[in-house]
């Protein structure tokens, strides 16, 4: 491993002949052309590294050549090729930027050469058996330029030996199971250049995995990784990590004794043979080093992940988060993070032992559920509530009340029962009392499907047919329900919705809903998302206005990736209000023009919606007029001329009431990268939006039907 960290890229611009043994060397360098990075468009570096390579590295050397991005250097490593490779290579002598052949001490001793050789501000690594997709750097840089973090990368297709493409490799967080696994594709990762001269050079003492001791180097420097859920990647599943398996296996067992030294040898040899690992496996490993932290952290994030996978079969079929399984995972870590949880598991520990008749771990139980009764939970009607739950388990304790036991609710949800609480709470502080708990409606199930998309309508049939247009174009529609109002009980409104019936019936989406009578916009939209929660992981709602841009729904997957697991974003909007604080990445006031969301996010908030909307007037200003503080209304006034307090203060209107509770609960959300939603509602015909110049400016941004395609 090189020493010298401070200089691992652009060192040099040829490389020196140290061995002597070169055979070959070119590119556009040796006629003193050399690429910068120019304004919009920073230099990205791509190192192939070769060694007999004839059968797939022209594939490769095209793809990056034909790259839609186009400011890239291109540099080859081969290693003293005994085949065609270096004939091919020179074919493209004059639009490569530098190559050598020559001898080499392995795969990482010449990536190491690319990267003392690059001078690019971000440097992605290409294999020569694999190839990357056209626009694979240009969707990199754009994920970089809106921040998304430290390093980029994406997902890959897995080809196999027939060249043939077998399925996209799931992503993995970027977490803690890194020390037990790889679990990105290190040949997506753009990585900036001041990173590598921070983090060092691949180390050459690892032959095979160099790039997994990389990047768990780069995990203890702290820095974030995003992954596109795009595979922009083909991938053969035949390099050299897929080969040479006893050497692979030694290699797995040096890095995760460097790693985690108390281990015991079985322990290692166990760890470095993954295809053999099973949920008890891992979780005797918890058991046995429980007081070692961070590594029952790193165990936990692993098991959590190979559930989630679908080719691990000692997982997929057998892992079943028990509580004990829970108790033991959880002993060690953060208690502030899922304190609820804690609590109503003890409790139902607590209930299975009664009946079971375990008085001695029912008591303990109930010491577990006593001692987190309050942590983590400011609410003092939540603590009070699970004070009175935790009272009444207590009478079964007693012998003679155990027939009682059955009579009792002992199936209670954690997340219904404290977010009911957490819903009171919210709104008693400004003196609403008569709180609903619509938690029932909500069913908490163990699968759903990944995306869904809902659009609204009723009889603008002008503006429906653009947008089922774009989705039909980006082969959307069959996650596409569509949902449409009634017709009040007017022939003319009938006939109209009649029409728009007809004009979904030529496209297939994946279901239509219709009313006999008229539910009303927000009745009907409260109620669908209710279904759409119950059904869909991920949620995006269009308006029949609301017109999708040729990929706004490849990006919209992307960005809710981003804000997933980040708590202080709400969703992510298309149609932008184009006003300054939207370059942060983030807003504080939502936009109900084309937004998604995820159904962990909705479901708290929609509950707190719906009680808003089952308020009578009188209550429902007298809320706003309390929780509408000076301080909240600074936070979302800021898109004049159309303000949440134009609808806000006189009556319920479903997406500013959204926006209040948003803030309310410290949520902001987030544009799309480029703007992917535009809103075609004006014209003549339009009941809010006349044909008039002002609704075209900011932050309306309104466009007319016919003028789609252009922004498509």
């Amino acid at each position: 491993m090189k020493n010298n960290i401070n200089t691992v890229t652009n060192k040099y611009k040829t490389y020196p002949n140290i061995t002597g043994s070169r055979i070959a060397e070119g590119g556009l360098r040796l006629n003193n052309q050399l690429k910068i990075s120019q304004k919009n468009f920073p230099l990205v570096t791509i190192i192939t590294v070769s060694l007999n390579s004839e059968k797939t590295i022209e594939q490769c050397i095209n793809s990056v050549l034909n790259q839609s991005y186009k400011n890239i250097e291109y540099i080859i490593i081969d290693g003293l090729s005994s085949d065609k490779t270096i004939e091919i290579v020179k074919k493209y002598e004059n639009k490569i930027d530098y190559y050598i052949s020559e001898a080499d001490n392995g795969l990482y001793n010449a990536m190491n050469k690319g990267l003392e050789l690059s001078s690019g501000d971000f440097i992605l690594i290409l294999n020569s058996d694999d190839w990357y997709c056209e626009d694979c750097v240009d969707k990199l840089i754009s994920a970089k330029k809106n921040g998304y973090g430290d390093i980029i990368s994406s997902l890959a297709m897995k080809i196999d030996f027939n060249d043939k493409k077998i399925t996209p490799m799931k992503g993995i967080p970027f977490d803690k199971s890194i020390f037990i696994r790889m679990v990105t594709r290190h040949e997506t990762m753009l990585i900036p250049n001041k990173i590598y001269n921070k983090a060092g050079f691949y180390d050459e003492n690892f032959s095979i995995i160099a790039d997994w001791e990389f990047t768990i180097r780069l995990f203890k420097m702290g820095y974030t990784v995003h992954e596109i859920q795009l595979p922009l990647l083909n991938f053969r599943f035949t390099g050299i990590s897929n080969s040479g398996i006893p050497k692979l296996v030694e290699e797995r067992k040096k890095l995760i004794k460097r790693e985690f030294p108390f281990l015991s040898k079985d322990d290692i040899d166990y760890l470095s043979h993954r295809e053999n690992h099973t949920f008890k496996g891992i979780e005797n490993l918890a058991i046995k080093y429980i007081q070692e932290d961070f590594f029952v952290k790193s165990l936990k994030c692993y098991a959590e992940e190979m559930n989630n996978s679908s080719w691990h079969n000692g997982f997929k079929d057998n892992l079943k988060w028990t509580l004990q399984s829970n108790k033991i995972f959880h002993k060690k870590i953060s208690k502030n993070k899922n304190s609820n949880i804690y609590f109503w598991q003890h409790c139902t520990e607590y209930i299975k032992n009664i009946r079971n008749g375990s008085i001695e771990n029912s008591i303990e139980s109930l010491k577990n559920a006593e001692l987190h009764i309050n942590e983590n939970i400011n609410s003092t009607y939540i603590q009070q509530r699970r004070k009175e739950y935790l009272d009444k388990l207590k009478s079964f304790s007693k012998k003679e009340n155990f027939n009682n036991l059955n009579n009792f609710i002992i199936n209670v949800d954690p997340a219904k029962e404290d977010l009911y609480s957490k819903d009171k709470s919210f709104f008693e502080k400004y003196g609403y009392y008569k709180t609903i708990d619509f938690s029932n409606m909500f069913l908490q199930k163990e699968k759903k499907e990944d995306f869904g998309i809902i659009v609204f309508g009723h009889t603008r049939i002008d503006t429906l047919k653009v947008v089922l247009e774009s989705l039909n174009y980006q082969n959307a529609l069959k996650d596409t329900e569509v949902w449409l109002d009634g017709d009040q009980g007017k022939s003319n409104i009938r006939e109209k919705i009649q029409k728009t019936k007809d004009l979904i019936n030529k496209y297939p989406v994946k279901s239509v809903r219709t009313q006999l009578a008229n539910f009303g916009f927000r009745k009907m939209l409260i109620l669908s998302l209710v279904e759409m929660c119950n059904r869909y992981r991920d949620i995006l709602i269009l308006e029949d206005d609301c017109f999708p841009t040729r990929d706004a729904i490849s990006i919209f997957k992307d960005e809710l990736n981003f804000i997933r697991n980040k708590n202080n974003f709400f969703s992510v909007y298309g149609h932008h209000f184009l006003i300054d604080i939207e370059k942060t990445g983030k807003c504080p006031r939502f936009q109900g023009w084309g937004w998604a969301t995820t159904s962990e996010k909705l479901e708290p908030i929609l509950k707190q919606l719906m009680n808003c909307y089952l308020m009578t007037e009188y209550e429902y200003l007298d809320f706003i007029k309390k929780s509408f503080t000076p301080e909240i209304r600074q936070r979302i006034e800021i898109t004049p001329p159309r303000q949440p307090s134009d609808t806000l203060e006189r009556f319920f209107a479903w997406d500013e009431t959204l926006c209040l509770l948003t803030a309310l609960n410290n949520q902001q959300h987030r544009p799309t990268a480029k703007r992917t939603i535009y809103n075609c509602g004006m014209g003549n015909d339009s009941t809010h939006f006349k044909l008039n110049n002002f609704f075209r400016n900011p932050a309306f941004n309104l466009i007319t039907p016919d003028e789609v395609w252009n922004y498509f």
